[in-house]
Parts: C-alpha cells; sequence; structure tokens
C-alpha cells in the first residue's frame, strides 16, 4: 500500500498520463490533416489539364463547382510550392486573380496559393492578368521538373536537368 502512496509512484503515473495524451492529440492531428485532404480530393498528378477542354473533364471527374457566382471550388492543376510535384484539387475559397508576371503555386500544408516571379522564363509566362482557376491558359506555370524543382522555361532548370540526366556528359 505504501507503494501506491510514494510521491515518486505519483509523479511518474502523472508523467506517463501527460505523455499519452500529448501522443493521443498527436495522432488525432495528423488524422484530421489526412481526412482534410481526403475530404478535398488533393491529388498527385503527373501532367496538368492542357486546354480548356480537358481542363473542365478534370473539373467534372472531381466534382468541382463551375459556378460563376460565388466562384468558390473551382478545379485547380498547380505544382507544389516547392515544385516537386503537381497536384489537382477543388479550391474550396474564392479564387484569387494573377497579376502579370506570376505563376501560381500550392502551398499544401495550409491550402493556399503563393506566387512565383516567372518573368526569367524563356518563354510563356504570363503576360495579363488571369484567374488562378485558368492556369491552362499558361502550361509553362505547370511544366516544371521535379527532380530538379524547377520550371523548365528557365534557361538554368534545363542546364541543371541536362546535366542531372546524365553525369557523363560534359
Amino acid at each position: 500500500m505504501a507503494l501506491y502512496r510514494s510521491p515518486k509512484i505519483r509523479w511518474a503515473r502523472y508523467f506517463f498520463c501527460i505523455i499519452f495524451i500529448v501522443l493521443g492529440i498527436g495522432e488525432n492531428r495528423y488524422a484530421r490533416t489526412a481526412a482534410e485532404a481526403y475530404m478535398y480530393g488533393v491529388n498527385k498528378v503527373d501532367i496538368c489539364p492542357q486546354n480548356k477542354t480537358e481542363w473542365e473533364e478534370a473539373s467534372r471527374r472531381l466534382n468541382c463547382s463551375n459556378d460563376t457566382k460565388p466562384p468558390l471550388n473551382r478545379y485547380h492543376c498547380l505544382p507544389v510550392h516547392d515544385l516537386t510535384t503537381l497536384m489537382e484539387f477543388c479550391y474550396n475559397r474564392t479564387r484569387p486573380q494573377v497579376v502579370k508576371g506570376l505563376c501560381m503555386v500550392y502551398v499544401q500544408e495550409s491550402n493556399y496559393f503563393n506566387s512565383y516571379n516567372c518573368t526569367t522564363f524563356e518563354d510563356g509566362c504570363p503576360d495579363m492578368f488571369y484567374l488562378s482557376d485558368e492556369s491552362y491558359k499558361y502550361p509553362k506555370c505547370m511544366d516544371i521538373d521535379p527532380i530538379g524543382r524547377c520550371y523548365l522555361a528557365e534557361s538554368s532548370c534545363k542546364l541543371a536537368t541536362t546535366y542531372s540526366s546524365d553525369p557523363f556528359k560534359g
């Protein structure tokens, strides 16, 4: 009996109880993040739709909205912010207007967009304002090298890709 009343044992039981609570919260948070990704239908793809017809087909496949008012839940296909993959999804917020000279990228952790300055592209950088769900108009903004983590329209990306694909080329 004295063993259960010992301050050391009570402290150890209290410590393990806190550890289990913290681990339980971490598991629930991870499960919630996975469920949200599934709920929003975020998929990795090898290539984004290249024209309006393909874009509309992909939108229907994911059951994205085509409503003009409010323009929520629209189909998007964008590179993730670190340029390692392309993702397609229905964006559940108002689609942003993109400034010329910028490509949109998707920040998956926050389910939000960021921009990439594409003025160094050899060609294909947007030269006018566009809506983020109209990225198919600028396919160079979706043409990435996931290994080199760069846009293929950048000359520095072509150099990196050439060197990384065959180490014996000089």
